[in-house]
């Protein structure tokens, strides 16, 4: 039910007249004559009516009854392309408790109040309103629609979106047909183009080509033995009207380390040169699906339908009000703690999302969103991968002042912030730290001419060395400990790399990188180069110099026994040190804070100097720090360490100075 004034809004000639449509916005007319009007209306059941008062600010207030001079006291609304928008005055400064006799003299502001206005697709009136109502079900023909134009607008329109048919990888499923089931196709060479499957494969057993499987999947694979992810994606792919789709688990021989490792080398090539990846971001798990996984969770948003009608344009039509339907966040699921989904969305030219709030898209151009398809949000990150240019970065490079990112320092700051993203994801077999991440690194080399080596930079090997993080013995063997490939997020530790602490290198008394020991793999990046041995030439010194024979007063945020995260030495254990200046300490694995010196002092650990680095703040003054590493001496010949943290000395801290400290080469496992 509606009332008068409602239905005057249903006429669009009025409300939203053709000589303003191309504004995207209608006049702004009388809807009621007071705020009590509108209260009124809405007890007499006008729903839209009573859906703006439940928005309002007015509520019961004393003042919602209150004559004021009509001019003063009319509520508005202006109709847009995407909105109502209702201005009701409030009074400003109004107590209910002490109300003054007159309220001439009060000004008078406006409670402005948004509802969002959408379309269905296929609407008459979706040529006047770009919104669309969040579909009940992703796998309807308003969403294939949505995604199709996407892709087609991309490719047909965007010049720095590729394009070129590349070779197929060696092995894509052919989706076959309705009456057709889909088969394993063996590449032998030809261009065509596929999409890719990014998804969870979860706990349950999940259909896998083996050796024993390959020449019958090369037959058929019927549809029915397929877990719900894989149908979804087949039938996505038939409905974009694709052939090819490539999923990891039946494109690749998953009992041959031989075929895994060579398909694993391919990886970026694939997801790149796939005309568009589709992210199964809702489901935990290959039996959930795309479309059930997010089946219910859709549609949150209460919708009240309005009959309107344009006489002048021939129109007629339906269009939906709503509080929040024009809300899309990019909400974090399943698909998005997973470590190898980390570079899979990175090498992805294009990548359509299905999550519980919507379809979204994303190109190297724009983004969209399903509730609004046609607005094409220019993509301005200058933080990706696609990015990066083919140029050779040189040593050394430092930010810009204020942290701005600009030319050199922008592909570096994108690798740290994927280490980090990376580390906090989860991984289900640890030996996969390395491979899991080796697209991003292979890229990253080819764009940059970078070398490689378990994680770390060698041109970059001052800032590559100061991460932090918790390190699980599950990881052990995994890579040597000066590598982050153990590192895992910590709350008290934070990010694994915290770029805004490394702005600009230090210019005296900074290690020198003497060599890596020869890789145990034939490839770098599938075992992150898997050098054993780094060996440093800096300046080093005892643990026990740090504090010189005074007591250690360690203070952990938790006040816990042990702890994985940060340490602070506060000044007065260490001689000639500034107050306030702390020593900060993050630790690799768990320490005993109650004999955290005694352990320390007793295994011989000792502090070798990285480099300083230079940080600051808008309108602050710049702050200079030294950056160490914790090494305690190995089993292995006389000389060799292992790191076991991290250690950050203030420039005021006496002990930041090189006194006490002595050059030698060290070599780190």
């Amino acid at each position: 039910m509606f009332c008068d004034q409602c239905h005057k809004l249903l006429d669009l000639d009025v409300s939203f007249p053709a000589d303003v449509q191309a504004k995207g916005q209608g006049p702004r007319v009388v809807h009621r004559d007071s705020y009590s009007a509108l209260c009124r209306a809405a007890c007499a059941g006008c729903e839209l009516c009573q859906l703006i008062v439940q928005q309002s600010r007015g509520g019961s207030h004393t003042w919602s009854s209150l004559v004021l001079p009509e001019s003063k006291w009319q509520v508005f609304v202006e109709v847009t392309h995407d909105s109502l928008i209702i201005n009701i005055p409030t009074p400003i400064g109004y107590d209910e408790l002490e109300p003054k006799k007159s309220l001439e003299d009060y000004d008078l502001g406006e409670d402005n109040i948004r509802l969002y206005v959408s379309t269905k697709y296929n609407d008459p009136l979706a040529s006047l309103f770009s919104m669309r109502p969040l579909s009940k079900d992703s796998n309807s023909d308003g969403c294939f629609k949505t995604a199709s134009a996407w892709l087609q607008i991309c490719l047909n329109t965007h010049d720095n979106c590729p394009k070129q048919l590349s070779p197929l990888p060696s092995r894509v499923i052919d989706v076959g047909s309705d009456r057709i089931d889909p088969f394993l196709h063996i590449s032998q060479g030809e261009c065509s183009p596929w999409l890719a499957l990014s998804h969870c494969w979860g706990r349950q057993q999940t259909i896998t080509t083996t050796s024993i499987t390959l020449g019958t999947f090369c037959q058929s694979i019927p549809m029915g033995d397929l877990p719900e992810t894989f149908k979804d994606a087949i039938l996505i792919t038939r409905r974009l009207g694709y052939q090819y789709i490539w999923i990891d688990s039946l494109c690749i021989i998953q009992d041959s380390t031989q075929d895994w490792e060579m398909e694993s080398k391919k990886m970026a090539m694939i997801y790149q040169k796939a005309t568009a990846t589709i992210c199964a971001d809702a489901a935990d798990g290959d039996h959930q699906g795309i479309f059930r996984a997010i089946e219910g969770k859709r549609d949150k948003f209460k919708l009240i339908a309005l009959p309107c009608h344009s006489s002048q344009r021939g129109l007629k039509g339906q269009i939906f009000v709503s509080t929040r339907q024009g809300r899309h966040d990019f909400q974090i699921m399943p698909l998005q703690t997973r470590a190898w989904v980390l570079q899979e969305k990175a090498l992805s030219v294009r990548r359509l999302h299905y999550q519980s709030t919507g379809l979204s898209w994303h190109c190297q151009a724009v983004t969209s969103t399903e509730i609004r398809p046609t607005l094409l949000q220019p993509h301005l990150d200058i933080r990706e991968l696609h990015r990066i240019p083919h140029k050779s970065l040189p040593l050394r490079i430092d930010y810009g002042n204020n942290f701005q990112l600009e030319g050199d320092s922008v592909p570096l700051a994108w690798w740290y912030a994927q280490v980090s993203d990376y580390a906090a994801r989860q991984l289900t077999f640890k030996k996969d730290r390395f491979p899991a991440i080796a697209g991003l690194a292979s890229e990253f080399a080819k764009r940059t001419g970078y070398h490689y080596m378990a994680g770390i930079w060698a041109e970059d090997f001052h800032r590559g060395l100061l991460w932090k993080g918790a390190v699980p013995s599950s990881y052990s063997g995994t890579g040597p400990s000066w590598s982050w490939v153990g590192a895992e997020f910590n709350p008290l530790s934070g990010t694994v790399y915290d770029g805004n602490r490394f702005m600009k290198h230090g210019n005296e008394f900074a290690a020198e990188l003497m060599g890596f020991s020869e890789p145990k793999t034939t490839d770098v990046f599938l075992g992150g180069g898997a050098a054993t041995i780094l060996t440093l030439r800096g300046w080093c010194k005892d643990i026990r110099d740090l504090f010189a024979g005074n007591p250690f007063s360690c203070f952990s945020p938790l006040n816990v026994k042990s702890s994985l995260g940060l340490i602070l030495l506060k000044p007065f254990s260490i001689p000639n040190s500034t107050v306030g200046d702390d020593v900060a300490i993050w630790l690799d694995k768990v320490l005993d804070l109650a004999n955290g010196q005694a352990i320390l002092e007793e295994n011989k650990v000792i502090i070798i100097r990285v480099s300083d680095f230079e940080t600051w703040e808008a309108g602050n003054a710049h702050i200079v720090n030294t950056w160490g590493l914790l090494l305690e001496p190995m089993g292995r010949p006389y000389g060799t360490y292992q790191r076991i943290g991290l250690i950050c000395i203030p420039s005021g801290n006496a002990a930041a100075t090189v006194q006490a400290s002595d050059l030698r080469t060290i070599r780190i496992a």
